[in-house]
């Protein structure tokens, strides 16, 4: 019958072996030429805020290409065990080659998972200061996906810790984490080491301070109380800048400019500019300049309790608080991926068990 032989030819084509190696071949040679190709595109300013350079297992043709392989090396899983079923020729080598290649199709249903579902974020936490953090909104592409949960993290405490020379060895955050049906859980986290929430791994990956600033108006009434993140910039090896430009507040007409030292002093004895001479809180001290309009209103060093005029407003710096940046990445494709690998090493080890001896 005509319709029969067409389906046949598909079904052959589907579990064709040719077409398994040549998909694997084009796959390797597209992964091969991005690894290749990632220094390029790789950008420290990105990555330190928790971003990646895109690769191209996000691209809609690496992952057509995944797909087809997916269906193939099923398609050719289930022909063999349908023709030793009916042989029935169910030994053990047939059985780890079974196990083996249901452990390549995890593993590339996980990838086609991570390449559709992964969400990259940061989150910012200024010591003492709660967040709540919208877990549905975190782990989608979709950043207006509304509703619950929402979780709350907290940093409690940032610890620093110096080397022999006195500069920083290693930043340690104690990250306090709670939602509705647990009680508050604290970790001490050094960078790159996870806390974990319902599939969200959460690293920090950045470290800063806040200033904590107080606006009073006319007759010292109060205004607003701010809690600002500075920005950090690094020059070398332990030597960092802390600032944030073009800070609009929207309860005045003036722009802001900051430059935050943590330990504040001069380059020599009898004046010169200033400079930082730690990284930790030391003689903390906030350079504000005012600008309306573009144009130069005032500037001035101030430091804790002191304050700065900006017209008819004041504006009071109160104290710096250290901040942590922690990177997120949610993927719901590593699971599978780490499953189809045991279930491929598994296979391999009864395969190599059972082999026949020259």
């Amino acid at each position: 019958m005509p319709g029969k032989s067409v389906l046949t030819g598909i079904w052959n084509t589907v579990k064709s072996i040719k077409a398994a190696v040549t998909l694997i071949l084009l796959i390797a040679a597209a992964v091969t030429v991005d690894v290749l190709l990632l220094a390029k595109r790789w950008d420290p300013d990105i990555t330190s805020t928790g971003g990646l350079p895109a690769g191209i297992h996000s691209n809609r043709w690496f992952q057509a290409l995944v797909l087809l392989l997916l269906v193939n090396l099923s398609a050719c899983t289930a022909d063999s065990l349908a023709r030793r079923l009916r042989a029935r020729k169910i030994n053990m080598r047939g059985l780890g080659s079974a196990v083996f290649h249901a452990g390549l199709i995890i593993i590339l249903a996980g990838t086609l998972l991570s390449g559709n579902f992964r969400v990259l974020g940061t989150i910012k936490l200024v010591q003492g200061e709660a967040k709540q953090i919208p877990y549905r909104e975190i782990t989608s592409r979709d950043a207006a996906r509304p509703g619950g949960p929402h979780f709350s993290l907290i940093l409690k405490e940032q610890r620093v810790e110096n080397d022999e020379w006195g500069d920083i060895k290693e930043i340690y955050s104690a990250i306090v984490l709670s939602d509705s049906s647990l009680a508050g859980s604290e970790q001490e986290l050094a960078e790159q080491e996870k806390v974990t929430y319902r599939g969200l791994y959460m690293f920090p990956s950045s470290y800063g301070y806040a200033v904590s600033l107080d606006v009073e108006g006319p007759g010292e009434t109060p205004a607003g109380r701010l809690s600002i993140p500075m920005e950090t910039t690094e020059y070398g090896e332990g030597i960092k800048a802390y600032h944030r430009d073009s800070f609009k507040m929207d309860f005045l007409p003036y722009n802001f400019s900051f430059k935050f030292y943590p330990d504040l002093g001069q380059e020599s004895a009898d004046g010169g500019r200033l400079i930082n001479r730690s990284q930790a809180l030391g003689n903390p001290g906030l350079l504000i300049s005012v600008q309306d309009k573009g144009n130069y209103v005032t500037e001035k060093i101030i430091r804790p309790g002191e304050s700065i005029a900006a017209g008819d407003y004041r504006v009071v710096f109160r104290a710096a608080k250290p901040w942590t940046q922690l990177s997120s990445v949610y993927d719901p494709g590593v699971k599978p991926v780490f499953a189809g690998i045991l279930f491929s090493m598994t296979g391999i080890s009864v395969l190599a068990l059972y082999s026949k001896p020259n």
